[in-house]
């Protein structure tokens, strides 16, 4: 039935083996009585196979892009937490060193700590 069934669509292959078995004498007297019957039976059957593994083969395709959207997303969400942590790490790295450096030149302006801390309390004031 198979080699009818790659030239002919189903229901004609089945016709086409169950007649080959009769002209071959293989269960003749089952599918001369039978033949309806039987061709009927394989068709829902195959049909029936055919519908169970397209329904696997699409719920196996559909559960591989549900888990690699799943996988971006977490990925997506990770990456991000990450980086902000590492973009929060590094600017207050680098706000600590301007400040210093800032300080590190009033200093060598000459002023003292209280001229400092007046001075930078007022930019900050002006910042915000």
């Amino acid at each position: 039935m198979r080699e009818y069934e790659k030239k002919k669509p189903l229901e004609e292959a089945i016709k086409s083996a169950v007649e080959y078995c009769i002209k071959k004498a293989i269960l003749a007297d089952f599918f001369k009585k039978n033949a309806q019957e039987v061709i009927k039976m394989l068709t829902i059957e195959y049909t029936l196979e055919d519908a169970i593994e397209f329904a696997r083969e699409d719920g196996m395709e559909k559960g591989i892009q549900k888990g690699m959207e799943t996988g971006m997303e977490k990925g997506m969400e990770t990456g991000m937490e990450k980086g902000m942590e590492t973009g929060k790490k590094e600017g207050i790295r680098e706000g600590k060193k301007e400040g210093l450096n800032y300080a590190l030149k009033l200093m060598a302006q000459g002023l003292s700590y209280e001229e400092i801390k007046k001075k930078v309390e007022k930019e900050s004031k002006k910042k915000h």
